[in-house]
């Protein structure tokens, strides 16, 4: 099977400063056009593949062609290998590109877009009753964004990193259906992630992402009855904590931001075919965490509401 796929989007962005009586004032804007091609494709019954290239024509930074490859292969039954390559790129937001604060952080009009590419190869089992997969996974980011500070100005800034940010880890899967109408499925990452903002330098651990992460689902449908409940789990990380900087080296330190587990529940019952009642609750237990340093998060949050479907 081929496809393609088009793709314009247009970009507009002002800014209207209040320190500088309107001298720094910002009326921009970027456009950028895409070409998809993907091509899949079954070759018998022992293997699977999936092939894409992408084109995206830039008015502000250079154009760049990007690719990704998939396949499956069936080993046996319910058993299949399964590997993947892909790049990707990243434009530079208006914000970094143009700042928000004259009077603190004053972006960078440079900027290129960040880079990336990609590995993952892994083993899947799917049967009737139980299923169970395990992948790991490499990606490498070019070009990364990072956040510099002047100490001669004490203005900050973006730049492009140097360096080559690197994350790799693994991430296993499991889903179980004991009963009919019950499914549980439950996955589990551990995670590398260092960034190095000079080539040849130092790698640092990348602030607001866990080595420890999970998540577990259970659904249940029962005739017009849906129950669900969910429990993500983010482990510690470390951040930037920007309300600190040290008088002599202009640096702020990082900190450890704590881990913490978010329950969520569900219900819906069908009143007819077409119209459903449900009740969501999120951070069912009011849990306090953060996942940025300084910035709150919602607490316990309850919605209700009916949902109308038409059509089959």
């Amino acid at each position: 099977m081929l496809i393609v796929k088009g793709e314009r989007e247009d970009e507009d962005y002002s800014t209207r400063d209040q320190q500088y009586f309107g001298a720094t004032d910002k009326n921009v804007s970027r456009a950028r056009t895409s070409v998809v091609g993907e091509w899949r494709a079954d070759w018998g019954a022992l293997l699977s593949t999936d092939a894409a290239i992408r084109q995206d024509d830039f008015n502000r930074f250079k154009d760049a062609t990007t690719w990704r490859a998939n396949a499956v292969v069936h080993i046996s039954g319910p058993l299949s290998f399964h590997a993947g390559y892909g790049e990707g790129i990243a434009q530079p937001s208006f914000i970094d590109l143009y700042g928000f604060f004259p009077g603190n952080f004053v972006g960078n009009p440079n900027l290129k877009p960040e880079r990336s590419k990609g590995y993952e190869a892994g083993i899947r089992w799917d049967g009737k009753i139980f299923g169970a997969g395990v992948t790991a996974f490499s990606n490498r980011l070019s070009d990364e964004i990072v956040s510099v500070f002047d100490p001669a100005t004490f203005l900050s800034s973006t730049t492009n990193a140097s360096g080559k940010s690197r994350r790799r880890g693994i991430e296993v899967k499991a889903d179980v259906q004991p009963i009919a109408g019950l499914r549980i499925s439950a996955n589990y990452t551990y995670l590398d992630a260092q960034e190095q903002k000079v080539g040849g330098g130092v790698r640092l651990k990348e602030v607001q992402r866990p080595k420890h992460s999970a998540n577990i689902v259970l659904d249940y449908i029962s005739g017009p009855l849906t129950l669900g409940g969910s429990v993500a789990y983010v482990g510690k990380r470390g951040d930037t904590d920007f309300d600190i900087v040290d008088p002599v080296t202009f640096m702020s330190p990082r900190v450890t931001l704590k881990s913490y587990a978010l329950a969520d529940a569900r219900v819906a019952y069908a009143l007819t075919r077409g119209l459903e009642a449900f009740v969501r609750v999120e951070n069912a237990f009011d849990q306090k965490y953060q996942d940025v340093v300084g910035y709150a998060t919602p607490g316990r949050t309850i919605y209700a509401g009916f949902r109308i479907r038409a059509g089959d």
